[in-house]
């Protein structure tokens, strides 16, 4: 179909021809690119610069563009979109110059290794195997963040790897409205305790071993985090495989129906690499 029969495009094409100065620039608030939000919801107030009149603050705060990212996550907002919320609001839209994406991130507190060391030893404590981990090297996002300072964090499923000798850990905050599900990975050159022998799956409650038992079901709808050199986007997949913490497995994104090779690391979250 080509680019000019999307509707959401006409939306744009339409406002152009009855509003040429709401994409010329021309005596307009020209919206930020960048933005990070503390609330739940992304309002079109949160994209006004800081010299934009308090009655356009006014009448964007009445605009709600959507759900806000997780947290350690961007969402992207296109033209288009921002068109389309205005669409009955022309009054609005002819003070605003919108550029072509805008990127908002939503504002968190970074997970510190203190708070992964002390979940890690929790869940070895409930299977009465404590652990020194003093010297522990450890792996994770330090991008991830929570919506609260120094947030607890637990582990929610674990599969320990023998040839890597590696625990791959899921945790996530304990109020997991948060922060994220995230993968951690323990590297240890010695066995550790209460740990089986054999490759496995285990949840975080005392000792019950669930091997082979997957975290996502092909059909699953889940969040993907994709990570590239200056960001990190989030999107709804379809899962088109099961799979278990620390598995690639195959998604379909539920926007552009692109397939991709992502890594389990919670129950319906996984994470891939964005290509160079």
């Amino acid at each position: 179909m080509p680019w000019f029969w999307n509707p959401r495009w006409l939306v744009v094409l339409m406002a152009w021809q009855i509003f040429p100065g709401a994409c010329s620039g021309v005596q307009s608030v020209g919206l930020r690119e960048t933005a990070e939000v503390q609330q739940s919801t992304i309002a079109l107030s949160d994209l006004l610069p800081p010299e934009a009149s308090s009655a356009t603050r006014k009448a964007s705060a009445e605009v709600v563009l959507g759900w806000s990212p997780r947290p350690g996550t961007t969402r992207v907002i296109e033209a288009a979109d921002i068109a389309h919320a205005l669409a009955s609001r022309a009054d609005l839209l002819r003070r605003l110059a919108v550029p072509d994406r805008i990127l908002v991130r939503r504002a968190g507190f970074p997970v510190g290794r203190g708070a992964v060391l002390n979940a890690i030893r929790r869940f070895f404590e409930e299977r009465n195997s404590p652990v020194d981990l003093g010297n522990a090297r450890i792996e994770w996002d330090e991008e991830i963040t929570t919506l609260a300072a120094n947030a607890a964090l637990r582990v929610t499923h674990a599969a320990w790897d023998p040839p890597r000798q590696t625990l791959r850990l899921s945790m996530h905050a304990i109020d997991s409205a948060l922060g994220p599900d995230f993968l951690v990975q323990l590297h240890s050159s010695n066995p550790l305790p209460g740990l089986p022998a054999q490759s496995s799956n285990l949840v975080s409650k005392p000792l019950a071993t669930e091997t082979g038992h997957p975290l996502i079901g092909a059909g699953t709808r889940a969040w993907l985090t994709l990570e590239g050199k200056e960001m990190r986007l989030q999107i709804e997949v379809v899962c088109l495989q099961r799979g278990t913490l620390g598995q690639q497995i195959r998604v379909l994104s539920t926007g552009t129906h692109r397939v991709f090779q992502a890594e389990v690391t919670g129950p319906r979250t996984l994470r891939a690499r964005l290509e160079s």
